[in-house]
């Protein structure tokens, strides 16, 4: 059970820090937010041909700025931070409807009334 996966070891070798996100939770998952950012953008340009996909898969990539990932994590962070204050999934999806501003979420323990 302590022992580290292949993969993790590999990444750490590497000099690099390796995190496993929840499976099946893509809400708490930003690499998935990103990905959606990244498909978007292919499907709106993409015209069925091999050359123009193969183009695209880069120009995909680079699309999305380094402002949209970091929005990304934040999202997944203040899921976190709904979940961690108590609240169930339809509680904490109206509270990200409604709490837009960091400064307007409601504190650990408190649900918003629906």
């Amino acid at each position: 059970m302590s022992e580290k996966p292949l993969l993790q070891i590999v990444i750490e070798q590497a000099g690099h820090k390796c995190v496993f996100l929840p499976k099946f939770h893509c809400e708490l998952n930003p690499i998935e937010l990103v990905w959606a950012q990244v498909k978007h953008y292919f499907r709106e340009r993409a015209d069925g041909t091999f050359p123009t996909a193969k183009k695209l898969a880069i120009e995909s990539l680079n699309s999305v700025s380094t402002e949209k990932i970091r929005r990304c994590f934040s999202h997944c962070w203040r899921y976190l931070d709904h979940y961690r204050g108590g609240m169930d999934i339809t509680k904490a999806e109206y509270a990200m409807k409604q709490f837009k501003s960091h400064r307007r979420i409601p504190g650990a323990g408190r649900v918003p009334a629906m």
